[in-house]
Protein backbone atom coordinates (compact mmCIF):
# COMPACT_ATOMS: atom_id res chain seq x y z
CA UNK A 1 0.00 0.00 0.00
CA UNK A 2 1.20 3.46 -0.91
CA UNK A 3 0.54 6.36 1.45
CA UNK A 4 1.19 10.10 1.42
CA UNK A 5 1.71 11.63 4.86
CA UNK A 6 0.73 15.01 6.21
CA UNK A 7 2.63 16.55 9.13
CA UNK A 8 0.05 15.90 11.86
CA UNK A 9 0.27 12.10 11.85
CA UNK A 10 4.08 12.24 11.66
CA UNK A 11 4.20 14.46 14.73
CA UNK A 12 1.50 12.60 16.66
CA UNK A 13 3.01 9.16 16.10
CA UNK A 14 6.45 10.50 17.01
CA UNK A 15 5.17 12.00 20.27
CA UNK A 16 4.02 8.57 21.44
CA UNK A 17 7.09 6.75 20.07
CA UNK A 18 5.13 4.85 17.39
CA UNK A 19 6.40 6.60 14.25
CA UNK A 20 8.25 3.45 13.18
CA UNK A 21 5.00 1.48 12.74
CA UNK A 22 4.48 3.41 9.50
CA UNK A 23 7.32 1.41 7.95
CA UNK A 24 5.39 -1.83 8.36
CA UNK A 25 1.86 -0.54 7.82
CA UNK A 26 2.63 0.82 4.34
CA UNK A 27 4.82 -0.55 1.53
CA UNK A 28 5.64 2.86 0.09
CA UNK A 29 5.51 6.18 1.94
CA UNK A 30 5.73 9.62 0.37
CA UNK A 31 5.99 13.00 2.06
CA UNK A 32 5.29 16.15 0.04
CA UNK A 33 8.04 18.78 0.04
CA UNK A 34 5.89 21.21 2.04
CA UNK A 35 5.31 18.62 4.74
CA UNK A 36 9.01 17.77 4.84
CA UNK A 37 9.86 21.47 5.25
CA UNK A 38 7.20 21.91 7.92
CA UNK A 39 8.48 19.01 10.01
CA UNK A 40 12.22 19.26 9.36
CA UNK A 41 12.80 23.02 9.12
CA UNK A 42 9.99 24.77 10.95
CA UNK A 43 9.75 21.94 13.45
CA UNK A 44 13.49 21.40 13.89
CA UNK A 45 14.16 19.83 17.27
CA UNK A 46 10.48 19.08 17.84
CA UNK A 47 8.58 15.79 17.69
CA UNK A 48 8.78 14.18 14.29
CA UNK A 49 11.79 16.03 12.90
CA UNK A 50 14.44 13.52 13.91
CA UNK A 51 12.22 10.56 13.05
CA UNK A 52 11.35 11.88 9.60
CA UNK A 53 14.93 12.87 8.82
CA UNK A 54 16.16 9.39 9.74
CA UNK A 55 13.41 7.66 7.72
CA UNK A 56 14.31 9.75 4.66
CA UNK A 57 18.01 8.96 5.12
CA UNK A 58 17.22 5.25 5.47
CA UNK A 59 15.09 5.45 2.33
CA UNK A 60 11.80 4.10 3.63
CA UNK A 61 10.17 7.51 3.26
CA UNK A 62 10.65 9.54 0.09
CA UNK A 63 9.92 13.20 -0.51
CA UNK A 64 7.80 14.05 -3.51
CA UNK A 65 7.09 17.34 -5.24
CA UNK A 66 3.51 18.09 -6.27
CA UNK A 67 3.29 18.60 -10.02
CA UNK A 68 -0.05 20.43 -10.25
CA UNK A 69 0.89 23.76 -8.66
CA UNK A 70 -2.42 25.34 -9.66
CA UNK A 71 -4.38 22.70 -7.75
CA UNK A 72 -2.13 23.16 -4.72
CA UNK A 73 -2.65 26.93 -4.81
CA UNK A 74 -6.41 26.49 -5.17
CA UNK A 75 -6.51 24.28 -2.07
CA UNK A 76 -4.31 26.73 -0.17
CA UNK A 77 -7.17 29.21 -0.20
CA UNK A 78 -8.68 27.23 2.69
CA UNK A 79 -6.09 24.58 3.68
CA UNK A 80 -2.47 24.75 4.73
CA UNK A 81 0.32 24.22 2.22
CA UNK A 82 1.26 20.81 3.63
CA UNK A 83 -2.32 19.55 3.59
CA UNK A 84 -2.82 20.88 0.07
CA UNK A 85 0.33 19.21 -1.24
CA UNK A 86 -0.47 15.95 0.57
CA UNK A 87 -3.85 15.72 -1.16
CA UNK A 88 -2.48 16.59 -4.59
CA UNK A 89 0.52 14.25 -4.33
CA UNK A 90 -1.79 11.44 -3.17
CA UNK A 91 -3.97 11.97 -6.24
CA UNK A 92 -1.03 12.35 -8.64
CA UNK A 93 0.68 9.23 -7.30
CA UNK A 94 -2.57 7.25 -7.09
CA UNK A 95 -1.77 6.51 -3.47
CA UNK A 96 -3.95 4.09 -1.57
CA UNK A 97 -4.25 6.64 1.25
CA UNK A 98 -3.53 10.21 2.18
CA UNK A 99 -2.76 10.14 5.92
CA UNK A 100 -4.25 13.31 7.35
CA UNK A 101 -6.09 14.20 10.56
CA UNK A 102 -7.51 17.70 10.11
CA UNK A 103 -11.24 17.52 9.41
CA UNK A 104 -11.53 20.14 6.68
CA UNK A 105 -8.57 18.63 4.79
CA UNK A 106 -9.99 15.12 5.15
CA UNK A 107 -13.35 16.22 3.75
CA UNK A 108 -11.69 17.98 0.81
CA UNK A 109 -9.47 14.96 0.07
CA UNK A 110 -12.52 12.69 -0.02
CA UNK A 111 -14.40 15.21 -2.18
CA UNK A 112 -11.49 15.11 -4.64
CA UNK A 113 -11.48 11.32 -4.74
CA UNK A 114 -8.66 10.40 -2.35
CA UNK A 115 -8.97 7.65 0.24
CA UNK A 116 -8.21 9.04 3.68
CA UNK A 117 -6.85 7.48 6.82
CA UNK A 118 -5.70 9.30 9.93
CA UNK A 119 -3.44 8.66 12.89
CA UNK A 120 -6.11 6.51 14.55
CA UNK A 121 -6.58 4.43 11.39
CA UNK A 122 -2.83 3.88 11.15
CA UNK A 123 -2.76 2.74 14.78
CA UNK A 124 -5.69 0.37 14.20
CA UNK A 125 -3.88 -1.19 11.22
CA UNK A 126 -0.65 -1.37 13.23
CA UNK A 127 -2.43 -3.24 16.00
CA UNK A 128 -3.98 -5.65 13.48
CA UNK A 129 -0.42 -6.35 12.27
CA UNK A 130 0.68 -6.88 15.90
CA UNK A 131 2.96 -3.83 15.77
CA UNK A 132 1.33 -2.14 18.77
CA UNK A 133 1.40 -4.15 21.97
CA UNK A 134 -0.70 -1.83 24.12
CA UNK A 135 -4.47 -1.75 23.79
CA UNK A 136 -5.67 1.12 21.63
CA UNK A 137 -7.56 2.77 24.48
CA UNK A 138 -4.22 3.24 26.26
CA UNK A 139 -2.57 4.47 23.06
CA UNK A 140 -5.41 6.95 22.49
CA UNK A 141 -5.00 8.23 26.06
CA UNK A 142 -1.28 8.81 25.37
CA UNK A 143 -2.10 10.62 22.13
CA UNK A 144 -4.56 12.90 23.89
CA UNK A 145 -2.03 13.66 26.65
CA UNK A 146 0.43 14.59 23.89
CA UNK A 147 -2.05 17.13 22.50
CA UNK A 148 -3.92 15.05 19.90
CA UNK A 149 -7.45 16.35 19.47
CA UNK A 150 -10.30 14.06 18.56
CA UNK A 151 -14.03 14.57 18.67
CA UNK A 152 -16.09 12.54 21.09
CA UNK A 153 -17.92 10.89 18.18
CA UNK A 154 -14.70 9.84 16.43
CA UNK A 155 -13.23 8.60 19.70
CA UNK A 156 -16.32 6.52 20.48
CA UNK A 157 -16.40 5.16 16.93
CA UNK A 158 -12.70 4.28 17.11
CA UNK A 159 -12.94 2.61 20.52
CA UNK A 160 -16.13 0.84 19.47
CA UNK A 161 -14.19 -0.84 16.67
CA UNK A 162 -11.38 -1.96 18.96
Amino acid sequence: MKAVLNAGPIISLSKIKLFAVLKNVFDEILVPEAVSQEVLSKGQGKAGSQELEQAIQEGWIKTKKAQDHLAVRALQRFLGRGESEAIIVALEEQADFVVIDEGKARREAVRMGADVIGTLGVLKRAQELDLVKEDLKTVLRKLKRAGFRVSRAVEQDFLGKV
